[in-house]
C-alpha cells in the first residue's frame, strides 16, 4: 500500500529489522507491483532502489491483484529487463512472478531473471487457490528453467 519511495523504504527497513533480528541469515525480499497503476502503489521501476536502501536481499515484482492478467500483461519484458539490471546493479537478486507460464522462461532467462515465482503453474488444473502443488509439475518446470538456460547461456533461476 506505500505510495511513496519514502513509505516503502520505510516500511521495508522494518521489515528487514524484524527479520534480521530473528533470523540474520534468512533472505528478505522487498515486493512490488507490476500492476501498481491499478492499485495507486510505487512506481515498479523504484522497487530495486527501496529494497536496497531498506537493506533487503531482493526486489519482485508480482502482480496484485489475481485477475487472471499476468507481468507481461503490465510491465514489458524490456521493463522487466530494467528492472533486473536495476536490482543487479544495487547487489540484489531480481525476482519476477505474477501468473507466470512456462512460455515466460525463455523471456526471464534472457533478461537475467533471478527467481521465477510461481503458484497456479504448477498446481493441479492450474488453480493456485484450490490446487495443490504438484511434485512432477514442479520438476517440469524447473526442466524447462534449466533448458532455457543452457540455451541462453545465463545462470538457472530458482524456482520459489
Amino acid at each position: 500500500g506505500c505510495t511513496t519511495p519514502e513509505q516503502g523504504i520505510e516500511v521495508m527497513r522494518g521489515v528487514v529489522r524484524a527479520v534480521k533480528d530473528h533470523r540474520p541469515e534468512a533472505l528478505v525480499v522487498a515486493s512490488g507491483y507490476a500492476d501498481a497503476h491499478r492499485i495507486g502503489c510505487v512506481n515498479p521501476l523504484a522497487l530495486p532502489d527501496i529494497a536496497a536502501r531498506a537493506g533487503a536481499d531482493a526486489a519482485m515484482l508480482d502482480t496484485a491483484i489475481k485477475d487472471g492478467t499476468r507481468l507481461f500483461d503490465h510491465v514489458p519484458p524490456d521493463t522487466c529487463a530494467e528492472f533486473v539490471r536495476r536490482a543487479h546493479a544495487s547487489g540484489l537478486l531480481a525476482a519476477l512472478a505474477g501468473s507466470v507460464k512456462e512460455a515466460d522462461l525463455g523471456p526471464l532467462t534472457r533478461i537475467g531473471t533471478d527467481i521465477v515465482g510461481v503458484r497456479g503453474a504448477v498446481c493441479a488444473g492450474g488453480d493456485r487457490n484450490a490446487g495443490r502443488i504438484q511434485p512432477h509439475l514442479v520438476a517440469a518446470f524447473r526442466a524447462e528453467m534449466d533448458r532455457q538456460a543452457r540455451e541462453h547461456a545465463v545462470g538457472t533461476p530458482a524456482v520459489s
